[in-house]
């Protein structure tokens, strides 16, 4: 997994660029639910709340709201994630193209500054991540598809690691490489629960 920063949701008040691999553990159902749901990491901290619904929303566990995830229409194929009202990122589904382990695909734009609202004309840049994998399943997988060989740089499962404790029914596990934006894994994880 690289060591580099693939960022997007970074602001001023919160760093969540982890300097080792982090495991997170994530509760299913979220993208469905509108009551809060924690996440947390393999100790048990607590890392974010997530709201659900087609405006989702991803806050810090005293409930500031760091991040929005902003469905185009509740059957869009098309999700944005806005930090103060300014867009992010996008993130596209598209169906499988070729690849056996693809039951779906999305793929991830991440805009540089200066970031535009949402009423603005966006020129979206070339993916930097894919998720692939069997996304109902939630046995999924992140590429950093901006480098030649599509290098992983998250991994979702039930069963992560045989070094970790088993997760609940109701839980999977996301892995997180050093150098990523742990706050755009929590999103995408997010949309991934709305499909």
């Amino acid at each position: 997994m690289p060591l580099r920063r693939i960022t997007a949701l970074q602001d001023t008040r919160v760093h969540f660029i982890n300097d080792a691999p982090m495991f997170c553990m994530w509760e299913e159902g979220i993208g469905r639910g509108k009551e809060p749901k924690m996440v947390k990491d393999i100790n048990g901290v607590s890392l974010f709340l997530v709201v659900g619904g087609d405006t989702g929303k991803l806050m810090l566990p005293g409930g500031l709201d760091h991040a929005h995830i902003l469905r185009r229409s509740p059957s869009s194929d098309e999700w944005f994630l806005l930090v103060s009202d300014r867009v992010r990122a996008r993130v596209a589904r598209k169906e499988g193209r070729g690849r056996t382990d693809d039951s779906g695909l999305l793929l991830v734009n991440i805009l540089p500054e200066p970031f535009p609202s949402m009423t603005d004309e966006i020129s979206f840049p070339a993916p930097i991540l894919a998720v692939r994998g069997s996304l109902q399943a939630k046995e999924y997988y992140i590429e950093d598809c901006s480098q030649e060989g599509g290098r992983r740089v998250a991994r979702a499962s039930r069963k992560l690691s045989t070094r970790h404790i088993p997760t609940e029914d109701k839980m999977y596990m996301i892995e997180v490489a050093p150098g990523l934006d742990v706050a755009l894994v929590m999103c995408l994880a997010a949309v991934i629960d709305q499909i």
